[in-house]
């Protein structure tokens, strides 16, 4: 039996756009990774490296693989301080780094960080949120285009 004739069949009725095709090229994430504020080359450089699920990941998926999820340090009646911990710690440096350079412009996150510390966060604690929301927008623009809910209509 020959096998290219087993093999064809599997890419019959396989219709992949040529956007959705593009959205997974490095040079393309990378592009759009730039337009995010406080990820420059190096962030963007590591992002695509370092984390290669990147597009693939669930919110909460993508902030734990970055180093920056927040865990509870919780026993029975006691509530304690969350913390971040594991991770990949070159993202999660990085990521802090970007951070310090989006709440020091005029973006969003710098507004949104400034409303945490007045509520009465810890500096270190908002860039750390802010970091987090960095990596959770850089995995939503990496998504591609056909999965997003808006892509079929």
């Amino acid at each position: 039996m020959n096998q290219a004739n087993n093999i064809a069949p599997i890419h019959v009725g396989v219709d992949v756009s040529k956007k959705t095709l593009d959205c997974w090229k490095p040079a393309t994430k990378n592009k759009e990774l730039r337009k995010i504020p406080g990820i420059g080359p190096v962030i963007s450089a590591t992002l695509i490296a370092l984390l290669p699920e990147l597009g693939s990941l669930s919110r909460k998926r993508a902030a734990a693989l970055c180093g920056l999820a927040p865990y509870a340090h919780d026993s029975g009646a006691k509530k304690g301080k969350r913390f971040i911990l594991g991770g990949r710690a070159k993202l999660r440096r990085r990521l802090y780094m970007g951070a310090v350079a989006a709440v020091r412009t005029r973006t969003p996150l710098a507004a949104q960080r400034k409303a945490m510390v007045k509520r009465g966060k810890l500096k270190k604690v908002s860039l750390i949120a802010v970091a987090r929301k960095l990596a959770i927008r850089a995995n939503t623009i990496c998504k591609p285009l056909a999965s997003l809910p808006y892509a079929n209509h």
